[in-house]
C-alpha cells in the first residue's frame, strides 16, 4: 500500500431511500412487508400512567378519573391537576 487514500464515492441519500422503498413496494400484496405489516389488538386493557409521577397508576380519581399510583400522588393531583372533566 502507498499510505495514499481513495476518496469513497456515496450515492445521495435521497437514491438510497427510493431504491430501498422500491425494493419493498415490489413484492405481492399478501406478502408482509416493514411498510404494511400489522399486529393484532391486544387482549390486555391499556396502562393506567400516573398523572403526577409517571408510576403506574392503580387508582383513578374520582372527581376527573385520572389515574395517581398512592396517597402522595393523589394529594398532589387534588392540591394541582384536578378538574372536572365534562363528557
Amino acid at each position: 500500500m502507498s499510505g495514499k487514500r481513495t476518496k469513497r464515492v456515496f450515492p445521495a441519500v435521497a437514491q438510497i431511500f427510493y431504491s430501498l422503498y422500491q425494493n419493498l413496494t415490489g413484492f405481492p400484496s399478501t406478502v408482509p412487508t416493514y411498510l404494511t405489516a400489522q399486529a393484532p389488538p391486544s387482549t390486555y386493557p391499556p396502562r393506567l400512567i400516573c398523572s403526577v409521577c409517571g408510576y403506574w397508576g392503580h387508582y383513578k380519581c374520582r372527581r376527573c378519573a385520572l389515574p395517581f399510583c398512592d396517597l402522595n400522588c393523589e394529594s398532589v393531583h387534588a392540591e394541582t391537576r384536578c378538574e372536572r372533566r365534562v363528557l
